[in-house]
């Protein structure tokens, strides 16, 4: 862990530093390593998506030329992308009670006309 031998880790370190280090890397772990975005969102059957995912393109001003440097290119890009959520369109999730169909019709029309 972070380089760290165990016996560092376990006698050395305060206790609330060892709840944070196993917190952060239980984090890390519950993370799409791509995206970055919770594997609970991102990692599910497309018909329990809940949100829409783009791809948005930036481009990086310092990046550029460094990228041009780099590669000898005289065309600077520093183009970055990183993915954006958006709510899910034209589709509305209806919270189930019980499951049954009226249930969830009675929620939809539950508040009437008293509005």
């Amino acid at each position: 862990m972070w380089g760290v031998r165990p016996t560092v880790f376990l006698n050395e370190w305060p206790t609330q530093d060892q709840e944070l280090a196993v917190a952060t890397i239980l984090h890390d772990r519950s993370l799409c390593p791509g995206c970055h975005f919770p594997k609970s969102e991102v990692w599910v059957d497309p018909s329990d998506a809940r949100y829409d995912y783009l791809a948005e393109e930036v481009k990086c001003l310092a990046c550029g030329p460094l990228e041009s440097e780099r590669t000898g290119s005289k065309t600077e890009k520093g183009l970055h992308y990183y993915p954006v959520r958006r709510p899910l369109s034209g589709k509305q999730r209806t919270p189930a009670v019980s499951g049954r169909d009226d249930d969830r019709r009675g929620l939809e029309v539950g508040l009437g006309d008293d509005l």
